[in-house]
């Protein structure tokens, strides 16, 4: 089992196809890569690890979907660092938060050195 690690779980239960836009990984590597897509009704999940070839640098990633057919993207961000707390948030930015609502709202702080982050994507 790695130091750090995490896993996300991204619930899509809107009418939307979420489409992968971006993934920034500045800690760490994906052991499960994000999906290209989540359709309506589905769950996505990926994996993040801290690097074995790196010393204590925990793991840190962001990985943005658009909503097809609609403004705006939603924004999943984790972090497992050595030494800090444990973040992650999921949030509808740039228009998306007028028809999609993430859940749990605001930044949440899990405990442990490998955690699991459950989030859903609601109809506003």
């Amino acid at each position: 089992m790695p130091a750090r690690s995490f896993d996300i779980y991204l619930q899509n239960i809107t009418d939307f196809i979420l489409t992968l836009n971006s993934t920034d990984v500045p800690h760490g590597i994906f052991t499960v890569a994000p999906p290209l897509g989540i359709v309506p009704g589905s769950t996505g999940h990926w994996a993040v690890e801290n690097d074995p070839n790196k010393y204590m640098t925990g793991c840190e990633a962001t990985v943005t979907y658009n909503v097809t057919g609609q403004m705006g993207q939603v924004q999943v961000y984790a972090q497992d660092p050595y030494q800090a707390e444990n973040l992650c948030s999921i949030e509808a930015i740039n228009g998306a938060e007028r028809v999609v609502s993430p859940e749990p709202s605001g930044r949440q702080e899990p405990n442990g050195n490998n955690f699991t982050f459950n989030a859903q994507l609601k109809p506003v």
